[in-house]
């Protein structure tokens, strides 16, 4: 839950860098000043720092590099198991089994394709779902043109969106790894 909390209050502020100010008619327009003067004008010099635009601007890059890293060793590891699991043989006292692991590898890629099946339809109908109704209520909530319950109400939704969301992603790797624990040695 504290990770949909702080991605939704998180969006909440970048919002409120964007429109300049939150909540502008909180205690006779103090807060929005106090907001603007505290808050805003820090993360406005942050976000407009050259400097860090470019290491950001690097970091994604490289961020970008590791996606395709990841995929490539994946392939090859792939590959490697096929080839791996067609040259095995096992000697037992009834004779020489050719290829003993050919099952196993094969369950192993269909069970991953089949999760790759199931989870990418679900990701691309539930991502621009809950961003489209974050980016829908983000600037009503930062200008407080809705009520406080109403507000209140929805941001909790989305945050237990974003929670279930993030839960569905934990969820998807580890059925995509075949392990109970993302960080565990042994597989299932």
């Amino acid at each position: 839950m504290l990770v949909g909390v702080g991605a939704v209050l998180a969006y909440l502020v970048v919002v409120s860098v964007s429109l300049g100010t939150a909540l502008p008619d909180l205690f006779e327009g103090q807060w929005g000043v106090e907001y603007t003067n505290h808050v805003v004008r820090p993360l406005l010099s942050i976000f407009t720092n050259i400097t860090l635009n470019k290491i950001l601007f690097l970091v994604t890059w490289g961020l970008a590099g590791l996606t395709t890293y990841f995929v490539i060793e994946y392939i090859v590891m792939l590959l490697r198991n096929l080839r791996s699991a067609n040259h095995d043989i096992q000697q037992t006292a009834e004779g020489i089994i050719r290829r003993p692991t050919m099952r196993s590898f094969f369950i192993s890629a269909l069970w991953r394709a089949g999760v790759l099946l199931f989870f990418i339809p679900l990701l691309v109908i539930a991502l621009p779902t809950l961003l489209g109704q974050l980016s829908a209520l983000a600037p009503k909530a930062v200008l407080g043109h809705l009520g406080a319950g109403t507000t209140l109400l929805h941001l909790g939704t989305l945050a237990l969106m974003v929670m279930l969301f993030s839960h569905g992603v934990v969820v998807f790797l580890r059925l995509f790894a075949e392990r109970m624990r993302l960080g565990a040695d042994d597989p299932l």
